[in-house]
């Protein structure tokens, strides 16, 4: 989902994956970006930089309608809405990979 919109840089896609209220943030930004709107401008500012993203899931736990993924440079919580559809509610994005343990 995520990663299609970065490979695309398909501005008009951006929004309809986050839930009104998601949260996106960067271990590279000063703060999160809060809600549709704001995230889209913060991922169009982060294409503007050239930052990519590869969805390498590693880990997807789930219990009913909430996911947890865990991939080499990122942590999402994702919600299935009542349409089916899986929606990001909070992504964490690490661009230079997640490391675990000391």
């Amino acid at each position: 989902m995520l990663e299609d919109v970065f490979v695309l840089r398909d501005h008009d896609a951006i929004g309809p994956l986050f839930e009104p209220d998601a949260v996106l943030h960067t271990t590279e930004s000063p703060g999160p970006a809060r809600g549709r709107e704001q995230i889209r401008r913060f991922v169009q500012d982060l294409w503007g930089h050239q930052t990519t993203y590869l969805a390498d899931p590693r880990t997807v736990l789930q219990a009913q309608a909430t996911a947890l993924i865990i991939s080499g440079r990122s942590i999402s919580v994702a919600h299935r809405c009542g349409s089916g559809t899986w929606r990001y509610a909070v992504v964490l994005l690490v661009p230079g990979g997640i490391k675990v343990g000391g």
